[in-house]
């Protein structure tokens, strides 16, 4: 019988965009700012802004995965499944460290707290994860 790869260290689930669950006192925030990200035309990549902007009290986050690629994408589908609950959200990824790991969350900001709510529930009726952060 061959025997089974192991798995990246540090990560439990080595699956991408799948990393399991880590409790908030595990996060400790990088140095970078967050950075916006403006969706260009369908079919091609969303570009990041230069400065960072956050309307609204409220944001969306719809993962945190490995890599920006990995989150950018993620921010698509989301804003392509979402149809108008997320029109005018301002789409970014924040960069995080956890256990060693560097973690990119994929964010949506301009909400209000029913709106935040509002938008989650849409997307988990598409199967993505949500959660609602205050800014």
């Amino acid at each position: 019988p061959a025997v089974a790869p192991a798995a990246a260290p540090g990560n439990p689930n080595p699956r991408p965009g799948v990393l399991g669950t880590i409790s908030s006192s595990q996060l400790t925030t990088a140095s970078v700012s967050p950075r916006p990200v403006q969706m260009a035309a369908a079919g091609t990549a969303p570009v990041a802004e230069a400065t960072p902007t956050r309307r609204g009290e409220w944001s969306i986050q719809v993962g945190a995965f490995p890599t920006e690629s990995a989150a950018l994408e993620t921010l698509k589908e989301a804003r392509e499944a979402s149809g108008r609950q997320l029109g005018a959200a301002d789409p970014y990824t924040e960069k995080v460290e956890a256990r060693g790991m560097t973690l990119v969350r994929a964010r949506f900001a301009g909400f209000d707290r029913s709106s935040a709510d509002a938008a989650c529930r849409a997307l988990k009726s598409h199967d993505f994860d949500c959660i609602p952060v205050r800014n």
